[in-house]
């Protein structure tokens, strides 16, 4: 059995961000970026600004400000609170609408093993009803929902294939395997007529706290 953390991310819903000062002089002068770390080509557009650094990509677009870590890292609370923190601190005013706490998971078993294990794991009634069971062929997937950490998460579950590039993040992993993919949302809402940047922040401070819950998740599904 093995367990790979393949991408995370902070997502800061808002609506009409001011793209036009998301520019690395800006970032790196407000403490948000440092010099040394932006790394890759820069994109800005009046629709999107992507900055990348080596540890993390920052992405802005007019509903939402977004910081994406590639890997089996998640990061860190003092990269999430200096980077989207410092963002949503200096600009209070900007009307945001909620944050999303996210990890990507893959799951994978000896394939001999791999459509028992799916099955006993994420079959539904639903499957047996629409005679899937029988079939060797046939591969499951699920959903559900439920309130933790002061958000609501939400898991969802799907059968796929590994590619090149989650071979890359771990060699140990081979292009072609059947996997699971368990996708976390913590989903943190801002209340109407609520100050919005105090939950925003709220919801930050609990980033390694999500990330612990989805691994102790992942480690149960796994089992």
């Amino acid at each position: 059995m093995k367990k790979l953390l393949t991408d995370s991310s902070v997502v800061v819903s808002a609506a009409d961000v001011n793209l036009s000062i998301f520019k690395p002089p800006w970032l790196t002068k407000s403490g948000f970026l440092r010099q040394d770390e932006l790394e890759g080509q820069i994109v800005i557009s009046p629709v999107v600004v992507q900055i990348p650094t080596k540890g993390f990509q920052l992405t802005v677009l007019p509903n939402r400000i977004q910081m994406n870590f590639r890997g089996p890292a998640p990061g860190s609370n003092p990269e999430v609170e200096r980077v989207m923190g410092g963002i949503v601190r200096i600009l209070p005013h900007t009307p945001y609408s909620g944050c999303g706490l996210n990890f990507n998971y893959l799951v994978t078993v000896a394939a001999n093993n791999y459509r028992s294990w799916d099955e006993r794991l994420c079959a539904s009634e639903a499957a047996r009803k629409a005679g899937a069971l029988d079939l060797d062929d046939a591969r499951f997937g699920t959903y559900f929902s439920f309130n933790a950490l002061g958000a609501r998460l939400k898991l969802d579950a799907k059968p796929t294939y590994t590619i090149a590039s989650v071979c890359k993040i771990d060699e140990d992993w081979q292009e072609g395997s059947e996997v699971i993919r368990l996708n976390f949302n913590y989903h943190f809402a801002v209340a109407d007529g609520e100050t919005s940047e105090k939950p925003v922040l709220s919801a930050l401070d609990k980033w390694e706290e999500a990330a612990t819950h989805s691994r102790s998740i992942v480690a149960r599904l796994a089992d």
